[in-house]
């Protein structure tokens, strides 16, 4: 019962004594007035105390002024410290540039190097620069690798010249094939072949180009360069039966202006049969080529 009446009175001082402190916080801060805080040992503000590099009385000390610029050394380090902040300053404006650029441009700055140059500078030595400029240029270490790359830049279009000429004349051929192709557009045609009448990979193959020509209208799959015949005939068999009626009317009437005109223009001799034969995927393997030159 004492230890708590203890507390009590306590805990009363207490508050009593927080309360009179705020009241005089306040009471200072309206009237202008703040009690000074006591200052110890440790908490006193320390004052930084700049220590030479070099030893008083030493040699740099008793160099001349003439012999410090000689030297690349200044009496004091405001110079460094400005250079430095201009360095940081520029790095910061510039990231790409290099220490050695850095450097560079502020040695120009500093010297005058434009103004040196205005007033140094004549149209005979301006000539001169530009004569050793070129004899720099056409001697230069990389002149053997510019030719050997405008040599392979030239075999190159040779080389696409060539080939673009060869498949030209190849598709002259084959075209000239396709115009005398008789074309048979019955699905039982193909599917129901005779022991006496077979097809052979060739004309299923020629009568899938005939109709893979862009003019027709006809879907024909693609990939079927390299497909066994009776992958052939069941690619022509399905691209004729999504054919309606009036579509072959209009097809087997193309192929018969296409023969009638091919009989009247004059034939294309010396042409090698592989040639004219070709494949199903020749058309679809020259458009890619030709998308690449």
């Amino acid at each position: 019962m004492a230890v708590t009446k203890y507390n009590r009175r306590f805990n009363v001082r207490r508050q009593s004594a927080a309360q009179k402190t705020h009241l005089k916080k306040l009471q200072a801060g309206r009237s202008g007035h703040h009690e000074p805080k006591a200052t110890s040992s440790t908490s006193r503000r320390k004052v930084a105390v700049l220590v030479p590099l070099t030893p008083p009385g030493g040699r740099v000390d008793q160099a001349t002024p003439a012999e410090l610029d000689a030297a690349h050394m200044r009496t004091t380090n405001e110079v460094c410290e400005g250079t430095l902040g201009s360095t940081i300053r520029v790095k910061a404006r510039s990231p790409a540039k290099t220490l050695r650029m850095i450097s560079a441009s502020a040695v120009q700055k500093q010297n005058n190097t434009k103004a040196f140059e205005a007033a140094h500078t004549t149209e005979e030595l301006e000539k001169f620069v530009r004569r050793k400029a070129r004899e720099e240029d056409t001697r230069h270490a990389l002149q053997e690798v510019r030719a050997e790359h405008a040599r392979v830049q030239k075999e190159n279009s040779e080389r696409k010249e060539a080939s673009r000429k060869a498949r030209k004349v190849k598709r002259t051929a084959r075209d000239n094939v396709l115009e005398q192709l008789e074309i048979h557009l019955e699905p039982a045609f193909w599917d129901n072949s005779t022991v006496a009448r077979q097809p052979t990979v060739k004309d299923i193959s020629l009568q899938l180009s005939w109709l893979r020509v862009p003019s027709r209208g006809v879907k024909v799959p693609a990939g079927l360069s390299k497909a066994r015949r009776a992958e052939l005939v069941q690619a022509l068999v399905e691209v004729l039966r999504g054919q309606d009626e009036d579509k072959v009317k209009l097809l087997y009437a193309q192929n018969v202006s296409e023969r009638e005109r091919a009989v009247l223009l004059p034939s294309t001799d010396g042409i090698p049969g592989e040639t004219v034969g070709g494949t199903v995927g020749d058309e679809q393997s020259e458009s890619e080529e030709d998308e690449d030159d």
